[in-house]
């Protein structure tokens, strides 16, 4: 027993020892794979480690190469900001540093130079920025007490947007060039007066070499008193110290020959005539052709062997200046094909520097082949078309080198009009072109990114939107409701947090757009009156709440009809008289609008000035520079009790901007702020509408709409409870689709009166969808059914192509529900299907002014908001019917119609149904331009808007 007991030990010892060396042999392999693993990502490190080296060691030689490339160039070579500073200057710029003030960078010319010439360079920076144009000036600069003359050329840097971002420029000393032209100058003066007024020394001698003849000039010349004193005597006699003929008479030669001589004058005759002069002689005849005499004429020539001097010094100068602005010179004999080079045109070849003569071959030899047959195209294309060429491209060097270069080139021809010759220039550009293209590569890479940022803040914008849609509107919902006061004191704190979020949000992608170029300024003509009243009445609340006086005036110079975009003038100011509330504990907020004094007068223009001054808190001096940057407020300390995210002024200054204005601001701590827009706009020609009114109306209630059959396309589920429960709570019928496929399918199915259709689906997203519905001609809902499109996208190129998809309109996420059925109710009459669904309520003969019933369930509870669109319109509502009447009796229908479809909308919100049977008839009249009509309609329409705005009092009253 006890062996038997013994081997069973002993034989699960040894499948327990089995079972470990598997175990351990299964861990070996794991590990064996798990060290592979590690061993790949190693290697995959160092390789990626020793990339990173070489591009930071590229990048580093490209850098230094830049560098010694600015500072090696024989010019001065800068480039500066707008407000005046060098941001980048080479080291011969910086030895010419007039104040001994050493590097130049962020520097202004008033630290670099004396007080008039830094005057003088600042205005010209001016000058560059403002007309986007290159200006060259010479200048006279005392550089370390001597004077030397600069060729000064400045132009702009433009950004991606056209805008001037710095003035760039390059100087050159021409000093020498200029010393050249000033001798030149002398010496052709010098020569023109000798010609003008003594052409030569003539005179007549006989074969005895007596003088028989001889002009004033030489007779002056000699001091002679008269002829007699000369005449007769022999021609070297009257030379003083001569006693003999001179050792090269060339009249002598010609007495022999019978021809005509010339000869240059000896030193020894220089100093007997006393300057270098030409010898003429010619042979004068007799009636049998003998010879009998010569005429001779002695030509001083002194200035044209100075001016040959000067041109050899000229040609060495300029030379020395084609050498270092790397610029050749050529000349092409067309009919011999020969051609000349330049001594720097010799060495940008890379040959010796010395004038080179030879064929066309050799330049066409030297042509890159890959631009060879486009520049003999260009070339012959110059010849042919009789015309001057300019053109780039690259050449092989003598040594292999490619390089690239510009050339410019004329073509001269002779009196037949046959080419002759070509000439001109060629510059190595090759540094420029490398530059560019580096900047091209740097730019191309900024505009990525900022598409790429753009691309996340619009979903990013969707992505957020989309919950607060939801959250917004079951907030409204709730509020409608009879609620116990604490639960709705504590809601509406919860969608003013919420209102809130989304106001950051907008401020965000505003800033975004604005940065990426796409903020579009509409022009339109407004009433700049009723813009400020309107904006003054909204804040009115909130600054009486904070025990805040709220002012406006108006300056009588400044036109009440605008010509500009007054959406954007109107977010800018309520963000600056939002602000001044905001900051401003004690005391009053004054809105001023006067002329823009500094404004240069134009007969269609006016520039203004509107000021927003308050008695707040102020801005302290050492943080006023920050005032406009993005995502900065002045204090940390303030965050906390004045919330926001630090874009309003950021968004408002790039607002003045693209408005052709500016934003300023002046401020002292403890002692309030002043803050300008100055902004230009155009003077209407007509009458104008009141900018944004319709908006504002809708915003303030929605009529009441027939039960409609709704499709629904929205996926997400809490948006598609929240518009179920809308839309239903208004009587609708809906039909909800989860994506645009499901949409398509159902409006194929059945018939619905409209379709709200979600933008960001699955399956097929809602511009898809609406396109497939639109082009359905089998469907039970018709083609042309009304498509309203919902997202949270915002931005302006985005919803321009929904639009394009076929919507009729769109709501942006967080749904108003008040501005969507008002939206709704417009859409629905722009198709004339708004009316019939209203049966009795179509303008009966017993139905009142307004829809009283209607009206006091709406605005239960809203007695305050009621009254301020009651007041909006009692105010607003004659100067529309003004509009009207203008636009009726001068012809400009299409203002007509604006203010009708304006009115129209007013009227669908009161529930005035027979005004708005009138509004039809105008609209009918205005489309079908019968003036006669419209003139009989307008009174009644002043008597039914007094009715209206009468019976709107009395509702007011009572609610």
């Amino acid at each position: 027993m006890t062996d038997k007991r013994t081997k069973k030990e002993l034989l699960a010892e040894i499948e327990v020892l089995r079972r470990r060396l598997a175990g351990r042999s299964d861990l070996e392999q794991r590990v064996a794979g798990r060290t592979r693993e590690l061993e790949g990502a190693n290697r995959k490190l160092r390789n990626e480690i020793r990339e990173r080296r070489r591009v930071e060691e590229a990048l580093r030689r490209n850098t230094l190469l830049f560098k010694g490339l600015l500072d090696n160039s024989q010019a001065l070579i800068f480039i500066k900001d707008l407000e005046g500073k060098y941001l980048l200057a080479n080291s011969r710029f910086d030895l010419l540093s007039l104040k001994d003030s050493g590097s130049a960078f962020g520097k202004t010319a008033a630290e670099l130079f004396p007080g008039e010439m830094a005057d003088a360079v600042e205005v010209e920076d001016r000058i560059v920025a403002r007309t986007k144009s290159a200006l060259t000036r010479d200048k006279l600069i005392d550089v370390h007490g001597e004077q030397r003359v600069y060729s000064v050329t400045k132009f702009p840097l433009l950004d991606e947007y056209g805008k001037c971002c710095a003035v760039c420029g390059v100087a050159t000393d021409i000093t020498a060039h200029k010393r050249t032209e000033d001798e030149l100058k002398k010496a052709l003066s010098a020569l023109r007066t000798t010609f003008d007024t003594i052409p030569g020394m003539l005179r007549v001698v006989d074969r005895e070499f007596r003088i028989l003849d001889a002009s004033d000039s030489l007779m002056r010349h000699l001091g002679a008193a008269s002829r007699e004193d000369v005449l007769g005597r022999r021609c070297y006699e009257v030379l003083k110290g001569r006693s003999s003929a001179c050792s090269e008479c060339i009249t002598e030669k010609v007495f022999r020959t019978g021809c005509t001589q010339t000869r240059m004058s000896t030193p020894e005759e220089e100093d007997l005539y006393g300057f270098f002069f030409k010898l003429y002689a010619a042979p004068l005849r007799d009636e049998y052709g003998e010879v009998g005499g010569a005429i001779q004429m002695i030509m001083d020539v002194s200035d044209i062997r100075r001016m040959e001097e000067a041109l050899r010094q000229s040609e060495t100068n300029l030379s020395r200046a084609q050498r270092i602005a790397k610029v050749g010179s050529w000349s092409r004999d067309i009919g011999t094909g020969e051609l000349w080079w330049s001594e720097e045109m010799a060495l940008l070849y890379g040959y010796e520097p010395v004038n080179k003569f030879d064929t066309f071959s050799l330049f066409v030899r030297h042509l890159h082949p890959e631009d060879r047959d486009r520049v003999i195209g260009v070339i012959e294309g110059a010849v042919e078309g009789r015309q001057g060429y300019d053109s780039e491209y690259r050449i092989i060097r003598n040594d292999g080198e490619i390089r690239v270069v510009r050339a410019q080139g004329e073509v001269e021809f002779d009196g037949q009009g046959r080419p002759k010759r070509f000439f001109g220039t060629t510059q190595d550009i090759t540094d420029q072109v490398r530059l560019e293209k580096a900047l091209r590569a740097a730019k191309d890479e900024a505009e990525t990114a900022n598409r790429a940022k753009s691309a996340f803040l619009a979903n990013m914008s969707h992505e957020i939107r989309t919950p607060m849609n939801a959250i917004l509107g079951y907030l409204a919902l709730i509020l409608q409701e009879d609620l116990e006061p604490r639960q709705r004191e504590r809601l509406e704190v919860v969608e003013g947090a919420a209102r809130t979020l989304l106001t950051i949000i907008n401020d965000i992608l505003d800033y975004s757009k604005i940065e990426a170029g796409k903020f579009m300024i509409r022009d339109r003509d407004f009433d700049l009156h009723n813009v400020l009243e309107t904006l003054v009445k909204e804040q009115q609340v909130l600054a009486s709440e904070r025990g805040l006086e709220l002012d406006m005036v108006i300056d009588p110079a400044v036109p009440r009809e605008l010509n500009g975009d007054p959406f954007r003038l109107r977010q800018i100011l309520l963000n600056l008289v939002n602000n001044a509330i905001k900051y401003t504990e004690v005391g009053r907020v004054e809105v001023s609008v006067a002329p823009d004094p500094e404004a240069e007068p134009v007969t269609d223009r006016v520039g203004l000035v509107v000021t927003v001054r308050d008695t707040g808190i102020g801005i302290p001096e050492d943080q006023q520079r920050m005032i406009f940057e993005s995502f900065t407020q002045v204090d940390s300390g303030l965050t906390k009790k004045y919330a926001g995210t630090g874009l309003g002024l950021a968004i408002s200054k790039k607002l003045a901007d693209l408005l052709g204005g500016g934003l300023s601001f002046e401020s002292r701590a403890g002692e309030g702020s002043v803050f300008r827009l100055r902004a230009p706009f155009r003077i209407a020609r007509g009458a104008s509408g009141q900018a944004g009114a319709e908006t504002e109306f809708a915003m303030a209630g929605a009529p009441e709409l027939p039960s409609l059959r709704i499709l629904l396309a929205e996926d997400n589920k809490v948006n598609q409870l929240f518009a179920v429960d809308l839309l239903q709570e208004r009587g609708h019928r809906v039909t909800v689709a989860e994506n645009g496929a499901q949409a398509v399918e159902a409006a194929r199915d059945s018939v619905f009166d409209l379709v709200l259709m979600d933008i960001q689906m699955p399956v097929m997203d809602g511009m898809a969808a609406t396109r497939e519905i639109r082009a359905a001609s089998a469907g039970a809902t018709p083609g042309d059914v009304p498509i309203l499109g919902l997202s949270a996208y915002a931005m302006t190129e985005e919803v321009e192509g929904f639009l394009s998809a076929g919507l009729d309109g769109y709501v942006t996420k967080p749904i108003d529900p008040e501005h969507l059925f008002m939206t709704i109710a417009l859409l629905l009459d722009k198709r004339g299907r708004l009316g019939p669904a209203r049966g009795a309520r179509n303008c009966p003969a017993t139905v009142g002014y307004v829809d009283e019933a209607a009206l006091g369930g709406q605005y239960k509870g809203k007695a305050k908001l009621f009254g301020k669109v009651v007041d909006t319109f009692s105010a607003e509502a004659p100067g529309y019917l003004a509009d009207l009447s203008a636009a009726a009796r001068s012809g400009d229908w299409e203002r007509l119609l604006h203010v009708s479809h304006v009115l129209r909308g007013n009227s669908l919100l009161f529930g005035a149904w027979r005004l708005k049977e009138l509004l039809d008839r105008v609209d009918t009249a205005g489309r079908k331009r019968d003036a006669g009509r419209l003139m009989d309609l307008v009174p009644d329409l002043i008597l039914e808007v007094d009715g209206v705005a009468g019976a709107l009092k009395r509702l007011t009253d009572n609610l």
